[in-house]
């Protein structure tokens, strides 16, 4: 490049220079030292510069693109060898069995969400809510829960107020199971914590008809120890402070008194998740209650910005705020633990650990699902649709694997700007496809740790496959 430039200036300086000494040689001009530093040095310099710059741009940004496609190829290659190292290294395989499950939202409950879902169903106009204008706003809203409103004035905002509302929903959607549960609990306190329970051992006999279990006319027979039930009510981190865990609690606990569970058998835990890590930290709590064998696990996700407060807030820093609501939850506990008349409706996998998913898909014999022929989706994908990018991560995720676009389902949209537990809430949605379908979850978040669920078939037991042979 030096050369080009050197020898370019040359053959300006000489033309210049010609041009220049005949000029003042015709006009009988008499130049001083300035004369000879400003025509025979300087102009034909900026002359040279001024001929070359379009060509000196142009190498200037060829060489930019070349080192940044080095740079590019370079973070491949590193990506590449992580993800080799990854892929080899042992990884974790978490399983629960799932007893009942529900999810409900502006588009519906449970399948009629994922139904909804493939229709791309708007947000409607919402007439109670308005934008920084003064106009009515679109929004997801339940309209259910506007039916039963009579607690508001119980709680410190509206936004509260139907947080509970779903929060009691949930616990009754579940009320089935929960009261073959409650009987279990108090089958299992019987037999395992009772004075009645050491006497057995000596004296086999029917329960004092005095004693607080007097409604179970039954002998004490041995059953499945279970200490108690845990409820893990995962919720947004932007109500970290002003959520009130007393007046929750009391809600909880009224309820499982009215179907007979204790307080003393029931731990309530909060999480405040945000929205970037809100999987890795669900992932963080399977673990965490993955092989508690005599415990029983009520997940249950809960977000509602339909709040006018709230509305003001943020529509000064977010055009054309869309709120939204929605809640799920799931009832479910290590294979290990066995209930009376209580059965699981699904299984739960999560495989942690392997980003490799045509590896997965070969450990699990994915690859034969006649769900790959159909059109029907099956894909949950926690990533935004209008990402350009999103696109390229999906075909080279399911490079070697016989998913195609076609099979993807979008969540993220259907939630508006609602966003702090999208992923959770994808996460819980994985329950309720048809029995037939096995779904996936796949996100930005999601990729270190695998989610599928499995419907429980009279084989399931022996279905069950070892990642890491």
């Amino acid at each position: 490049m030096i050369k080009k430039i050197l020898l370019s200036f040359i053959a300006i300086f000489a033309l210049v220079s010609g041009f220049i000494i005949f000029y003042w040689r015709d006009v009988q001009y008499d130049p001083d030292k300035g004369d000879f530093f400003l025509y025979f040095l300087l102009l034909p310099a900026i002359i040279t510069l001024v001929i070359l710059s379009p060509w000196l741009v142009y190498s200037a940004y060829k060489n930019y693109k070349e080192k940044k496609e080095q740079a590019i190829n370079h973070d491949k290659d590193d990506a590449n060898q992580k993800q080799t190292v990854v892929a080899d290294a042992p990884f974790e395989q978490l399983d629960f069995n799932i007893y009942s499950s529900f999810a409900v939202h502006a588009l519906g409950e449970n399948e009629s969400i994922i139904a909804e879902l493939q229709n791309f169903k708007s947000p409607e106009l919402d007439d109670q809510l308005l934008n920084s204008y003064g106009l009515p706003l679109l929004s997801y809203r339940i309209k259910d829960l506007d039916e039963d409103n009579h607690e508001e004035s119980e709680y410190a905002s509206p936004r509260q107020v139907r947080m509970m509302l779903l929060i009691k929903q949930q616990l009754e959607q579940n009320i089935e199971n929960l009261y073959l549960l409650a009987e279990h609990l108090k089958r299992s306190t019987l037999f395992y914590e009772s004075q009645q329970a050491r006497e057995y051992h000596m004296h086999p006999a029917w329960v004092d008809p005095e004693s607080e279990y007097d409604d179970v006319q039954m002998p004490i027979v041995e059953v499945y120890r279970l200490n108690r039930l845990n409820l893990h009510i995962l919720l947004s981190e932007d109500l970290l402070h002003i959520w009130n865990d007393d007046q929750s609690n009391e809600l909880i606990l009224e309820f499982f008194a009215e179907i007979g569970i204790p307080a003393q058998k029931i731990h309530i835990e909060y999480h405040f998740f945000g929205e970037q890590l809100a999987y890795q930290e669900l992932v963080h709590l399977l673990k965490g209650i993955h092989k508690r064998e005599h415990e029983m696990f009520f997940l249950l996700v809960a977000d509602s910005e339909i709040d006018q407060d709230l509305v003001d807030e943020k529509s000064w820093m977010i055009k054309d705020y869309i709120p939204a609501e929605f809640a799920a939850s799931c009832l479910l506990a290590d294979p290990l633990v066995k209930i009376q008349e209580l059965e699981p409706a699904k299984n739960l996998k999560v495989v942690v650990g392997q980003q490799d998913t045509a590896k997965l898909f070969t450990n699990f014999e994915f690859h034969d699902l006649p769900q790959h022929e159909g059109e029907d989706p099956y894909v949950l994908i926690l990533s935004d649709q209008t990402d350009i990018k999103v696109s390229k991560k999906l075909q080279q995720h399911f490079l070697q694997t016989p998913v195609e676009p076609h099979h993807y389902i979008y969540v993220k949209s259907s939630l508006g700007h609602t966003q702090h537990l999208a992923d959770i809430y994808g996460f819980m949605l994985s329950m309720h496809f048809p029995e037939h379908i096995i779904p996936f979850v796949f996100g930005e978040n999601t990729v270190s740790a695998h989610t599928f669920v499995q419907s429980v078939t009279e084989n399931s037991e022996d279905d069950v496959m070892v990642l890491n042979n």
